[in-house]
């Protein structure tokens, strides 16, 4: 993983999204190494999924929604000229006999400022 992060084409990405990253057994984290450039969003404790967001993306204009250690969503609201649009990514990362796909329902309903057509939803599974 380190050295995927630190490829200046990854690096390009607005968004990169990882199941089963580096666990350091010190610390409740993973490893950084683009933090220059992505801001590291990271369930507390021995997570399995992790989210790279690019620094050039508002903060303000995004939401990052942990449902559990291995399922996190990220909606980024953006307008390109007209109505508010969401982008919702879900990073999930699905253990065989688990119910982690059916977390993922709940967080299909849309805010009520955005419009059914003007929402996009991305799944990123292992």
């Amino acid at each position: 993983m380190a050295t995927f992060l630190r490829d200046k084409k990854v690096l390009e990405a607005d968004v990169i999204a990882v199941q089963e990253p580096w666990r350091n057994e010190f610390n409740a984290t993973t490893h950084q190494p683009a933090s220059r450039t992505h801001q590291l969003l990271y369930p507390k404790g021995q997570a399995r999924v992790a989210l790279f967001v690019n620094k050039r993306i508002d903060p303000s204009k995004w939401i990052h929604t942990i449902v559990n250690k291995d399922y996190q969503v990220l909606q980024i609201h953006y307008e390109r000229g007209g109505p508010p649009r969401m982008l919702a990514i879900h990073n999930i990362y699905n253990e065989p006999e688990k119910t982690t796909l059916s977390a993922r329902i709940k967080f299909l309903k849309l805010p009520a400022q955005i419009k059914p057509d003007s929402a996009q939803n991305l799944f990123n599974y292992n």
